[in-house]
C-alpha cells in the first residue's frame, strides 16, 4: 500500500505546474542597496505543462535591495513570445524596462540569469536588442552594475 501511495504522489507532482523563483539584491553604482518595486507584466501564454497563464501584472517589492518572486517559466511557452516585462521604480532613479526570460529551474535564479542573452537547456531564448552595446545608463546606474555588483 505504501508503494502505491508513493507512486501516486510522484505522478501528481509531475502533473503540477512548477514555478521558478527569481531572487537577487539590487545595488546602485556606489554598491549601496536600493529600495522600490519592480512591476512585472506579461502577455497570456501556455506553459509546457499545458497550464494557461492569462495576461497580467504584478508588483514585486524591493526592500534594502532584496527581491524575490515566483514566476511560471516561459522558456518553453506557447506562444514563444510569452515574456515578462520588468519595469523598475527604484528610489530616485528613472524607470527602466527590460525583458525577463525565465527558464525552468528547481533552484532560484539570479537577475543575471533572466536578463540579457538567456540560455535555457542549451537553447538561446532571449537576446535583447541592446545585447551588443557596452552599457545603458539608468540614472546613476548602468546595466553592468545591476548584473555584476551583487555577485
Amino acid at each position: 500500500m505504501k508503494t502505491l501511495l508513493l507512486a501516486f504522489a510522484f505522478v501528481v507532482t509531475l502533473g503540477a505546474q512548477v514555478t521558478t523563483t527569481v531572487t537577487d539584491t539590487l545595488r546602485d553604482a556606489r554598491a549601496r542597496t536600493v529600495s522600490g518595486q519592480i512591476q512585472l507584466e506579461w502577455d497570456a501564454f501556455t506553459t509546457a505543462a499545458g497550464v494557461f497563464i492569462p495576461a497580467g501584472r504584478s508588483f514585486v517589492p524591493v526592500v534594502k535591495g532584496v527581491f524575490s518572486v515566483a514566476l511560471y517559466p516561459n522558456d518553453t511557452a506557447t506562444p514563444p513570445t510569452g515574456n515578462y516585462t520588468a519595469t523598475y521604480a527604484i528610489q530616485r532613479y528613472k524607470r527602466n524596462a527590460e525583458t525577463w526570460h525565465v527558464c525552468s529551474s528547481f533552484t532560484p535564479l539570479a537577475l543575471s540569469a533572466v536578463t540579457g542573452v538567456v540560455v535555457c537547456g542549451g537553447q538561446i531564448v532571449g537576446a535583447p536588442s541592446w545585447a551588443t552595446t557596452t552599457s545603458i545608463t539608468w540614472g546613476a546606474m548602468t546595466s553592468a552594475t545591476w548584473a555584476t555588483l551583487q555577485h
